[in-house]
């Protein structure tokens, strides 16, 4: 057994846009988002629906000037963590409050207009007012995302750089444009759950952890 280590994951931009890369696109014309006519609402606001919509950012305006002009002060030019000491350019809603805190960033030699990712992280307490419609936020324990996603899907182990990310949905309901990385909560951890081991949301010692979300990722690409 290993003492708990404290994930403070950031999900690197190589393997994001490498696992967003393998997965089939199953993007439709129908499941693309309808132009908004009204104005947001305290139950709107924070809602991410992932490859759509992240509050007033949408699939059809989410370029750096979209998201700079959609929240005005609220959004500030700042570094982004990449993961393994790279720091990039991008936007950053409520940057002084992680209970709102958005992060956004571009790959200009990939896609200028769109995102290549959108990251929530919470606040040090593991919370935050964004969530998605079907009510996945930080904190979120594993056993209700499976129930969401309708089937059990794979993550991997934890206690490295890629710690507890999904990195298949198995075919359920959930989009391939959302990614979420858990930490567990338990004091303690087996060994056999640590490391580059890939691990089944159903599994009775996975679950002895009691995984949780801790980071949401998300993105517009085509």
């Amino acid at each position: 057994m290993k003492n708990k280590m404290k994930n403070n994951f950031y999900l690197p931009l190589i393997l994001l846009l490498f696992l967003l890369s393998c997965q089939p696109n199953q993007t439709t014309q129908q499941d693309k988002p309808e132009t908004q006519t009204s104005t947001e609402t305290p139950d709107t606001e924070f809602i991410l629906i992932p490859g759509q919509k992240v509050g007033k950012v949408t699939y059809e305006k989410c370029s750096r000037k979209d998201v700079l002009e959609a929240y005005g002060e609220n959004a500030v030019v700042d570094s982004i963590y990449l993961g393994e000491g790279i720091l990039e350019e991008g936007v950053v809603l409520f940057p002084d409050d992680m209970l709102k805190r958005v992060e956004f960033f571009w790959d200009n030699t990939i896609d200028s207009l769109r995102p290549s990712f959108i990251r929530i992280s919470g606040n040090e307490q593991g919370q935050t007012l964004w969530r998605t419609p079907e009510g996945i936020s930080i904190g979120t324990p594993i056993a209700e995302v499976e129930k969401i996603n309708g089937t059990p899907f794979q993550i991997y182990g934890f206690g490295w750089d890629y710690g507890g990310l999904v990195n298949s949905w198995n075919g359920g309901k959930l989009p391939e444009t959302l990614g979420l990385t858990f930490s567990y909560t338990a004091s303690e951890v087996p060994e056999y759950l640590l490391g580059e081991v890939q691990l089944w949301s159903n599994d009775k010692s996975l679950l002895s952890v009691g995984p949780v979300v801790s980071v949401i990722v998300s993105s517009f690409r085509e």
